[in-house]
């Protein structure tokens, strides 16, 4: 892979030279990791088609993530069964995540391969020629710049760890070029005799065998009991004190080898096999965006008995590396015919995958089996994404959100069976499936700020048949309408605080915050004088302020400004509230029905030592003519009836005369009392009565 302009120059500044033809591969190599200025590694890697790069050790530590991302293939050679230097230890971190495509451009993780040996210093031939002691150069170096699009790397752990202390050193180089589960450890001393086998098998690595492997004199230097999960053990030393991962030799079918791993590889394409785990199906191939299934089986040498109840862990590496699936059971423990199935789904596109199924036996080994995935591009029909649905909705109400999808590969037609997505802003809903036509549509309560969107997206995500397409609109979140009634005290002594009180509301079933909105009560008494409240609501919508109100009968109206939610709202008219003296003979407050509408009406009047006074106030047609008194004349009151009467105000004009009569008949308006009103014009014309004593609807009189 080519660098860019800024990558080679900078590349160039460090004495670095990188190559400008996208069409070619390339490879860097860290010189104080191998042998002369033309190593076998080199060597190899040049025969191979790589254009090689080779830079100190220095100038490796100091390059960025894209520097080496420019380059298809990292080596850190053996130099003679020397240490690891310091600038390829210190730059893991930027190196691997390049590696496990995370960074420097890289989107895909490339192949890897740690050898836990010197072959270089065990090497007496040439490098290039099948079957001998290099063949694991060769074979490594191919195989790890083998995947298009990637950066692999080739990284022999020498004898760092053996003779030079380097085991923190050496874990920290592979646990950077890592991604799968668990985790590493190493045997920095483990028995050097030789004793290896060969446990896995990829295309790369075609003439590498045990016996290629065998007969060094001393050919393991460091070994690893453990690993991360999206590597798997290519050769195993056997001579090792535990045996903690098995499998079977490529070349010998049906005898298994048990051992410390020592070469390790990660990536694609890769085969293992073991006596007593397989999987099913071996190789596949699909269409990228679907799933796959694989199932592991879990039985004794030789396939019978089957083994249940054992835990199986699954992997997968290459194109969708890390990728995370479904078992069935979904405890991924074998089921009685010694099965596990493993779901996955492909979401990185064409490419290959390694699904690797291994368990721990009881003597405490690893076994692993292998298979093989391919995903193919397909030709999909290509779509168009309508929207359908509403451009606009009040904040807390429902939104119905509805699209269309049609073939656009010939004549447009609807595609039945599929899911549309809506995104509102912050929100998100989905509609399935579509009918024949290709619609589908959903409600979504919306829960923004009014003025927080602008448009609706509806999206189709694509699968294996049908391209993926998405449509823009416009879309508006309006204030919602908002109600607000009066619900507090309607009849109080002026001993006490009267507690003005109202519910905020809406007129749908959906609500939305009605928390601290902004309640203003204006309080009206009879010779028009006004006073304001002002309360903030619960979230129920409650607000509520004690007044201190003077005997009086005032007007109660309630009304909320609007603000960012909402918009604004009052009551349709005032609520009468009538506070009564300690001392007042009649008290009273409450409505009645007539033909005309609703009549309110809220009075008190007092005889006491300073005279006769009082007020009244009646709202006739629901409010539309009004009655205001503070005038009292005459008071006859005997028992639990009284009559009285007075000058007042009819409509804002003066000069009205009144008569009321009333009767108290118990504690509430249900249980009987009755009030009989008359007011008339100053030329002694009736202008309302309520045509006779009438029994209150709601309200109270008390007849002290």
């Amino acid at each position: 892979m080519a660098a860019t302009l800024a990558t080679a120059t900078l590349l160039a500044s460090m004495g670095v030279v990188s190559v400008a033809n996208a069409a070619t591969r390339t490879a860097l190599i860290n010189a104080d990791t191998v042998v002369g200025p033309l190593s076998q590694e080199e060597q190899i890697a040049t025969a191979a088609g790589f254009v090689v790069t080779v830079v100190t050790d220095a100038t490796w530590g100091a390059m960025t993530a894209a520097q080496f991302g420019a380059y298809d293939l990292l080596i850190a050679g053996d130099p003679n069964c020397g240490v690891l230097p310091a600038g390829l230890i210190s730059s893991a971190s930027v190196y691997g995540p390049v590696v496990l495509g995370l960074a420097g451009g890289r989107t895909s993780a490339g192949n890897r391969i740690v050898v836990g040996t010197d072959p270089v210093l065990h090497d007496a031939g040439d490098f290039t020629t099948p079957g001998a002691r290099g063949t694991i150069i060769r074979e490594g170096i191919g195989y790890a710049g083998s995947q298009p699009g990637t950066t692999g790397m080739y990284f022999d752990s020498t004898c760092g760890a053996n003779y030079s202390s380097q085991s923190a050193e050496t874990l920290a180089i592979l646990e950077a070029l890592s991604a799968g589960a668990g985790a590493w450890t190493i045997d920095a001393d483990p028995p050097c005799g030789g004793s290896v086998s060969l446990i896995a098998s990829n295309p790369s690595f075609t003439d590498l065998t045990t016996s290629s492997l065998q007969g060094w004199g001393c050919s393991v230097h460091e070994s690893f009991p453990t690993f991360r999960s999206d590597w798997s053990a290519l050769a195993v030393a056997t001579d090792t004190v535990s045996h903690p991962t098995c499998g079977v030799d490529p070349a010998v079918p049906g005898v298994e080898a048990c051992g410390e791993a020592y070469i390790l590889i990660a990536g694609t394409n890769i085969v293992v096999n073991s006596l007593v785990i397989s999987v099913t199906p071996l190789d596949a191939t699909n269409p990228v965006g679907t799933n796959h299934t694989v199932t592991a089986n879990v039985h004794a040498a030789g396939g019978t008995p089957v083994v249940s109840g054992q835990i199986v862990a699954f992997s997968v590496t290459g194109v969708n590396g890390g990728a995370i699936g479904t078992c069935a059971p979904v405890t991924c423990v074998s089921d009685a015919s010694g099965n596990v199935t493993f779901t996955y789904h492909d979401t990185n596109g064409a490419g290959d995958d390694t699904i690797k199924a291994s368990f721990t036996d009881t003597a405490g080994s690893l076994q692993t089996a292998t298979a093989q995935k391919h995903w193919t591009s397909v030709s999909t029909k290509s779509t168009s994404t309508t929207y359908t649905g509403g451009a606009s909705v009040q904040y807390s109400d429902g939104a119905t959100l509805s699209g269309t999808l049609l073939d656009t590969s010939g004549v447009p037609i609807g595609i039945a069976g599929k899911q549309l997505d809506f995104t509102l802003g912050t929100q998100s809903a989905s509609a399935s499936p579509t009918d024949v036509g290709g619609n589908a549509s959903t409600s979504l309560v919306v829960t923004q700020m009014p003025g927080s969107v602008t448009t609706v997206a509806t999206a189709f995500a694509g699968d294996g048949t049908y391209s993926a397409s998405n449509d823009s609109d416009p879309f508006v979140i309006n204030k919602e309408d908002c109600t607000i009634a009066y619900t507090g005290d309607t009849l109080v002594n002026a001993a006490v605080m009267t507690n003005l009180s109202a519910q905020f509301g809406e007129l749908d079933a959906t609500h939305g915050d009605w928390t601290n909105k902004t309640i203003t009560f204006t309080v009206t008494d009879a010779a028009s004088v006004v006073q304001t409240f002002t309360a903030v609501t619960t979230a129920a919508g409650v607000a509520s302020v004690p007044a201190a109100l003077g005997p009086n009968v005032y007007g109660v109206g309630v009304s909320f400004a609007g603000d960012d939610w909402y918009l604004p709202c009052a009551s349709a008219t005032d609520t009468l509230v009538t506070v009564s003296s300690a001392n007042a003979k009649i008290t009273g407050g409450g409505w009645i029905t007539q033909q005309t509408g609703r009549t309110s009406f809220g009075f008190n009047v007092i005889q006491d030592v300073t005279g006769l006074k009082g007020q009244l106030q009646v709202r006739v047609k629901n409010g539309k003519d009004r009655f205001h008194s503070t005038s009292v004349l005459t008071l006859n009151s005997s028992g639990n009836s009284g009559t009285w009467t007075g000058t007042g105000r009819w409509n804002k004009l003066d000069g009205y005369t009144f008569t009321v009569s009333v009767v108290d008949n118990g504690t509430s308006g249900k249980k009987g009392d009755t009030i009989s009103i008359v007011i008339k014009s100053p030329t002694n014309v009736t202008v309302f009565t309520t045509s006779g004593p009438q029994p209150l609807k709601g309200g109270n009189i008390v007849v002290h």
